[in-house]
């Protein structure tokens, strides 16, 4: 019996399955491919990863959530372009070559402003 979270790679809904089987579409959006990410080019890609990475990396310096604030000014000094962009595909997950899955959760707000936190890269093996 599979005791692992599931994540639909195209609405982001996460569910626990009820059988061994892999589940044929997600239970969110109903979709068949639930386990394929809509495609990425690499550059994309490349930028999403740096995003997930200044999270993280703010995430160990502050010792907290990082402020969508701080994220995007970082980035916009590595001339990343529309971060609004990458943080929400981050946010639906993006996965690489490997099957390793990126996200950003969001995990509270001060004001107006988003907290970003990220989730370790978790393999889908499927």
């Amino acid at each position: 019996m599979v005791t692992h979270r599931l994540f639909c790679l195209r609405c982001g809904y996460a569910w626990l399955p009820k059988g061994i089987k892999k589940p044929k579409q997600c239970p969110g959006c109903k979709r068949n491919d639930w386990n394929t990410p809509g495609r990425l080019s690499a550059s994309s890609f490349l930028k999403c990863v740096t995003i997930w990475r200044l999270v993280q990396n703010c995430e160990k310096i502050y010792k907290e959530p990082a402020p969508r604030d701080r994220i995007k000014l970082a980035a916009e000094s590595l001339e990343i372009g529309n971060v609004d962009v990458y943080i929400k595909m981050l946010k639906e997950g993006i996965k690489d070559k490997n099957g390793l899955l990126y996200r950003l959760s969001v995990v509270g707000q001060i004001g107006m402003q988003e907290r970003l936190t990220v989730t370790s890269p978790v393999t889908l093996g499927w």
